[in-house]
């Protein structure tokens, strides 16, 4: 098995927040941003900048809660989205040991997730694959291990079968880090999961609203 370079995944997002970020107009940085807790474009900025942040002076107190996400939020309510960049990217050499030294970096699956959140939100085209599909291989693994079905994803297949579900890669990525609504989800895997199975895949819990609906 490939050895993910979870590193390069972790630089490679980090450019493409600064890109985005520096191309968003003020009245972006406002737009509410659906699957957060009820943050807009800048405040998922904050948050990604508190992540890093925290994890290199060691404030990690109620890590991973919602007061901890909060506080990132909060007490950068009012900074220049330049700054959060710039606060974004400083981290990341720091970071590089300790991302390398994990199989399952929360830091980069983080990042990754609410760079999708950001590019669905602002109607931006599918982020590219090397920034997402390396984090749908060890999630996806886990989370349908014991299910019923053989869900063929793109080049990658999971789970033990035996009824075969196809899928787009993206929308199980999407699907698996609770980003699709609990209907847009039973939707997917139609008769072959029952409505628990499907709501038991979803990391961060069901969503009765659709915060975004694929084309």
């Amino acid at each position: 098995m490939t050895t993910t370079d979870w590193y390069a995944v972790f630089v490679a997002c980090g450019a493409a927040l600064q890109d985005l970020g520096e191309r968003l107009t003020s009245a972006q940085h406002c737009i509410a941003v659906p699957a957060t807790p009820d943050w807009t474009v800048v405040d998922v900025y904050a948050h990604l900048a508190g992540v890093g942040t925290s994890l290199l002076t060691g404030s990690m107190h109620g890590a991973p809660g919602p007061a901890w996400t909060a506080q990132h939020v909060e007490s950068r309510r009012g900074t220049p989205i330049s700054e959060l960049v710039a606060e974004i990217r400083s981290c990341e050499p720091a970071l590089a040991g300790m991302i390398q030294g994990s199989a399952r970096p929360a830091v980069v699956w983080d990042r990754a997730v609410h760079l999708a959140d950001l590019g669905e939100t602002l109607g931006l085209p599918r982020m590219p694959a090397p920034l997402w599909e390396p984090i749908l291989e060890p999630i996806a693994r886990q989370s349908l291990a014991d299910l019923p079905i053989k869900v063929h994803a793109g080049s990658h297949a999971f789970g033990p079968g035996p009824t075969v579900v196809d899928l787009d890669p993206y929308e199980l990525f999407r699907v698996l880090f609770s980003r699709r609504s609990r209907a847009q989800v039973r939707a997917v895997f139609g008769q072959a999961l029952n409505g628990q199975q499907c709501d038991g895949i979803q990391l961060f819990g069901q969503r009765e609203d659709d915060p975004y609906k694929p084309a």
